[in-house]
């Protein structure tokens, strides 16, 4: 049985964790897929800055986006 454990808020690590998820998605063809969540994600994420979105809803919708990567 094999067990990571990460810090995937980035509060300790500054956002290393997905870089590294990114590189993992990119050596296994998902790549192209990952860029796509993290640009949606960044168009998003100046969206709850401007109050249009909530932070908890961001938060939420890339976790499960990031699910369905990793997963597929």
């Amino acid at each position: 049985m094999m067990f990571v454990a990460s810090d995937l808020e980035g509060t300790l690590s500054q956002a290393e964790t997905w870089r590294v998820v990114g590189r993992f998605l990119d050596a296994r063809g998902r790549g192209l897929a990952y860029r796509r969540l993290v640009l949606a994600g960044l168009g998003r994420a100046a969206l709850a800055r401007l109050g249009v979105m909530r932070r908890e809803g961001l938060r939420e919708r890339w976790f499960e986006e990031m699910t369905t990567l990793l997963w597929g």
